[in-house]
């Protein structure tokens, strides 16, 4: 039996308990085989970050046609995507070579409402890359504030929003509510999860 391929794309987290690191350690428990692209690199531990450092677009754009080419993958997650060009250069290549199954998690807004990108980052993410999701992984303050900061989010695609309060759509978070709103991706998504498809942590 195929063993099935997972792909994330983050950035790594020294200390190991969030980015690259552990989803490959959640990939490796449903017995996945794990593959990555690192976005940028920081410095941290328990008690905060120390530093980052973003690689650059097209290194980032090289990693994923390099696992793509010989690997390819099932399913996908993308966590970190810290600055426009590298957002654009993920989406390029994710339009290319698209991947049915992917998760987005926006790492756009902290959950005390801190911004995590630049406007023209958060613009960037919500136009190229929640397109191309199957699921997107916003905490409140994301789904309710930062989802809707381009109307791109309707007018070009709805993912399924699995949020905090439930699963809804796109046009309801890019109206600031965070109810649930029943939709058909939705409930291919809870199907998708019964099979053993998981994200990890940002």
């Amino acid at each position: 039996m195929r063993i099935p391929r997972a792909l994330t794309i983050a950035g790594s987290d020294s200390g190991g308990g969030a980015g690259i690191q552990a989803d490959l350690k959640t990939f490796s428990a449903f017995r996945v085989f794990g593959m990555s692209v690192i976005t940028a690199v920081t410095a941290q531990n328990s008690l905060g970050v120390q530093g980052v450092e973003n690689l650059p677009a097209a290194f980032v754009a090289q990693q994923l046609d390099s696992v793509l080419d010989d690997f390819g993958a099932d399913a996908a997650k993308c966590g970190m995507l810290s600055t426009a060009p590298i957002i654009e250069a993920v989406a390029e290549v994710l339009r290319q070579r698209p991947i049915a199954n992917l998760v987005v998690d926006p790492v756009m807004v902290s959950k005390s409402g801190d911004a995590l990108l630049r406007p023209d980052a958060r613009r960037a993410l919500v136009e190229h890359i929640l397109p191309l999701a199957l699921v997107v992984t916003p905490n409140l303050p994301e789904s309710g504030r930062a989802m809707c900061s381009s109307r791109a989010a309707t007018s070009r695609a709805i993912p399924t929003i699995s949020c905090g309060t439930g699963t809804c759509s796109a046009s309801s978070a890019a109206s600031g509510s965070t109810r649930p709103t029943p939709t058909a991706p939705a409930a291919r998504c809870r199907r998708a999860s019964r099979r053993g498809w998981r994200s990890g942590t940002p």
